[in-house]
């Protein structure tokens, strides 16, 4: 199963998952290189200034990349923390503490339609078992990532 939707990242988004992504040197020549203190999502801030700059973001299906996955929940709560982090530290030019903390309320409620349609429905799992272990990993990074979230928000440094 990808979950990296590269195609849907460069044509939409204007970036490329940079574990995904060839460039030029004189592409970091001109636009600057990945912002240092973001611990997670120097690919999406980095991309946009080279979109932003006049640049072709293109998408080359016939290229692969093999990244090995995560074989633990802990190793998963560990990237989603690094991520909300490197997401938290972005968004922290763009909203209120008080509307970010809200929204981050709001959102502990369970994602019960979308993990059961990701694990249910448009899984390519053979068995019911894994289907519902999917289910749970959903949920759990769900949850990982709003109280990491929070605890950020209340004043917590972000995690790398």
């Amino acid at each position: 199963m990808n979950n990296l939707q590269q195609q849907k990242y460069v044509e939409e988004y204007h970036y490329g998952a940079t574990a995904n992504l060839f460039t030029f040197k004189k592409i970091f020549e001109d636009v600057g290189y990945f912002i240092p203190q973001l611990k997670s999502g120097g690919d999406a801030e980095w991309g946009s200034q080279v979109f932003a700059k006049g640049y072709s973001l293109i998408y080359a299906d016939d290229s692969w990349v093999a990244h090995p996955t995560r074989h633990s929940l802990s190793q998963l709560a560990k990237k989603i923390i690094r991520q909300t982090g490197g997401s938290y530290d972005r968004s922290q030019l763009n909203r209120t503490r008080l509307g970010q903390l809200l929204r981050r309320l709001y959102e502990l409620k369970p994602p019960l339609r979308s993990a059961f349609r990701k694990a249910f429905l448009e899984s390519a799992l053979k068995n019911n078992t894994q289907r519902i272990q999917l289910f749970f990993v959903i949920l759990f990074a769900h949850y990982v990532k709003r109280i990491e979230e929070i605890r950020l928000l209340l004043g917590g440094q972000s995690k790398g």
